[in-house]
């Protein structure tokens, strides 16, 4: 909104003592998250579920594929440490608006993962456990959020969020591809 002297404007024209029009602009960020983030974690309980029970499971597929040993055990530990996170996170960035960045992020992240589950599919021209799930559900879901961020988040927020989210992606990634980079009471 725009104001004068700390001053909110109350109605969409108000004119100032004197006589200049102030025009009520409503912020960007506003209405950026609602009811729809809780979507993130339901989606990623339904995609985890893909990947531990769906074909041969992403942890032998991923170790056959590897040649290294990626235990489900592991695989499910790793996943509910990021969905615990996931959710302390988005009930924090409810509570403080300065959080909306770290939803962009975790929207970017799904996208990428749902973009690492296609390609996977087609280099190996094999069914990558989590790909119905990350084509039907997250590839939709990281659109929204992202394409959200972008029209409801300062330049800064979305470049940060999207920048993470990246980030996260390649982590992950790396850490599937390489599990003797964890530590050794996560293997």
């Amino acid at each position: 909104m725009i104001a004068r002297c700390g001053r909110r404007a109350k109605s969409p024209l108000e004119t100032t003592p004197r006589g200049k029009i102030l025009i009520r602009v409503r912020r960007r960020e506003a209405g950026y998250l609602g009811s729809w983030i809780w979507l993130l974690p339901a989606t990623y309980l339904i995609h985890l579920g893909e990947e531990v029970w769906g074909g041969e499971g992403y942890a032998a597929w991923i170790s056959r594929l590897s040649n290294s040993s990626f235990p489900r055990s592991t695989l499910l530990l790793l996943n509910l440490l990021l969905l615990a996170g996931m959710v302390l996170v988005l009930l924090e960035a409810l509570r403080r608006n300065a959080l909306r960045w770290a939803v962009v992020a975790m929207g970017a992240a799904v996208l990428g993962n749902s973009f690492l589950h296609l390609v996977a599919n087609l280099v190996t021209r094999t069914y990558s456990p989590g790909l119905v799930t990350g084509t039907l559900l997250w590839l939709p879901l990281g659109i929204y959020t992202v394409g959200r961020g972008f029209f409801r988040c300062e330049r800064r927020e979305l470049s940060l969020g999207l920048a993470i989210g990246l980030l996260a992606t390649v982590l992950i990634s790396l850490v599937a591809l390489t599990p003797s980079l964890l530590p050794a009471f996560l293997r």
